[in-house]
């Protein structure tokens, strides 16, 4: 996951895009709003969501994340978002997201500020 500073929710600078569809690990990336401006083919695969279909929805929408111990971390006070507003590090984490049928998935977190 990636946070960006992005103006336009579903039409992001073409350098992330480029960026995130050079990896073959599934990628997306939210604007400061938590809205996702960008979904690479790895996490199309992983999840069962085409890039049409969440590209501008909120991250707490599409990914319904929770870490191991239930916590919700994809939710209007995530706290991902709020330790990259203070300019805090994240450390990798796992968290289990819902794909398209609505079954947990298991996933490794890392986040990256793209300014």
């Amino acid at each position: 996951m990636a946070i960006s500073g992005g103006a336009d929710p579903v039409k992001p600078p073409t350098e992330r895009i480029v960026l995130l569809g050079a990896t073959g690990e599934p990628a997306f990336a939210v604007d400061d709003k938590g809205c996702i401006i960008a979904w690479n083919k790895a996490i199309e695969r992983l999840l069962g969501h085409p890039a049409g279909e969440v590209l501008g929805k909120g991250c707490a929408e599409v990914i319904h994340g929770t870490d191991v111990f239930g916590n919700l971390y994809c939710c209007d006070n995530c706290p991902v978002s709020q330790a990259l507003r203070r300019n805090e590090p994240v450390n990798s984490f796992e968290m289990d997201v819902r794909n398209s049928s609505g079954s947990a998935v298991r996933v490794a977190v890392t986040t990256l500020v793209l300014k």
